[in-house]
C-alpha cells in the first residue's frame, strides 16, 4: 500500500527540480543578455557622440547609428530600441547646452530611458539598465574646407 501511494512522487518531485533548474538557466542566460545590452548601449552612445562630432548638426544618421539601425529602422542588437531613447547636446566650453554652433566645443550622446523584457519563464520582468552617454569634442561639425557638408 506504500509503494501505490507514493507512485506520483517522483513525476512531482521531477516537476519542482526541472521548474527550479530552468528558472535558474534562464536567468543566467538574461543577465548574459542583459551585460551585452549595456555593453551595446554603451558603445552606441560612443559611436553616436564620435558622429555627431563630425557630422553636421541635427544630422538623423547620428541617431541611427547610435541605434545600430539597419534599413527598416530597427536596431539590430538591442530590441526596442527607438530614436526617442537617444538624446544628443551640444555643449559650450563651459558644458552647458548650447544652439549657436560657434560656441559649440563638445558634443554628448546618452541613451536614455531604454527598458528591456527578460525571457524568464513564469516572471514577467522588464530592467531599465542606468543612462549611458558619451562626450566628445566637436571637430568638422560636417563642414568641409571647401565649406560643403560632408557626412
Amino acid at each position: 500500500m506504500t509503494c501505490h501511494r507514493m507512485r506520483g512522487t517522483t513525476s512531482v518531485e521531477f516537476a519542482v527540480a526541472a521548474l527550479v533548474t530552468l528558472i535558474v538557466l534562464f536567468a543566467v542566460i538574461e543577465f548574459g543578455r542583459l551585460f551585452f545590452v549595456r555593453a551595446m548601449l554603451e558603445e552606441g552612445a560612443r559611436r553616436g557622440a564620435r558622429l555627431a562630432a563630425v557630422c553636421p548638426v541635427g544630422d538623423a544618421y547620428v541617431t541611427s547609428a547610435s541605434r545600430f539601425a539597419v534599413g527598416d529602422g530597427e536596431s539590430r542588437f538591442i530590441p526596442n530600441l527607438d530614436a526617442t531613447h537617444v538624446v544628443i547636446q551640444y555643449l559650450d566650453a563651459a558644458g552647458t547646452p548650447t544652439t549657436d554652433v560657434l560656441e559649440m566645443r563638445f558634443v554628448r550622446v546618452s541613451i536614455e530611458g531604454y527598458s528591456m523584457p527578460l525571457f524568464i519563464p513564469l516572471f514577467d520582468i522588464n530592467l531599465s539598465p542606468s543612462s549611458v552617454s558619451s562626450i566628445q569634442p566637436v571637430e568638422s561639425l560636417g563642414l568641409t574646407a571647401s565649406g560643403a557638408v560632408a557626412c
